[in-house]
């Protein structure tokens, strides 16, 4: 159906289209299977519905591309860190001192005590630490590829764990 309308300034009729003003959405910016009406008729929307999309980053500095379609909001990003390298020092005590070492430059340091506490230490945050508890470590000397902690002796027995990359 079309509308016709005349105009008496200019003697003339005007056709206005099917239906009058439409919108300027194209198929591809509507949501599949939803319509819209048209100059040309009625047009199915394209638009995929991607719904609660979950994006997973595997490594570091990974770019994860967003799938084009529509999100419903509930969706999210996930990072999980999987180092290609590690060590882990195995159970020792507190009374010697040593200095543990590794050929990778470190990215967490994870120490843990028999006693149930747990530090972690990431090498982009130089001046923190994550975890704690009674008779936990410090470090005193720490490079990329070794550290020498401060181990309390009532604090048990520590494993050092140490997570890198090759790069």
């Amino acid at each position: 159906m079309y509308t016709v309308r005349y105009n008496s300034v200019n003697d003339s009729f005007i056709l206005q289209g099917e239906g009058g003003e439409y919108g300027t959405a194209i198929a591809s910016q509507v949501l599949a299977p939803y319509t819209i009406g048209t100059d040309n008729g009625i047009v199915t929307g394209t638009m995929a519905n991607k719904g609660a999309t979950v994006l997973q980053v595997n490594a570091l500095n990974q770019k994860v591309t967003i799938p084009q379609g529509y999100h419903d909001g509930t969706g999210y990003a996930m990072a999980t860190y999987a180092p290609s390298q590690y060590y882990s020092s195995g159970a020792y005590g507190a009374d010697a001192k040593r200095t543990f070492t590794w050929n990778f430059p470190w990215r967490i340091i994870v120490i843990k005590s028999s006693r149930g506490n747990i530090n972690i230490y990431m090498s982009e945050y130089t001046e923190s630490f994550w975890g704690g508890g009674n008779y936990m470590p410090g470090f005193m000397n720490n490079t990329p590829t070794s550290c020498d902690p401060f181990l309390y002796v009532e604090g048990g027995y520590y494993t050092i764990e140490v997570f890198g990359d090759n790069k």
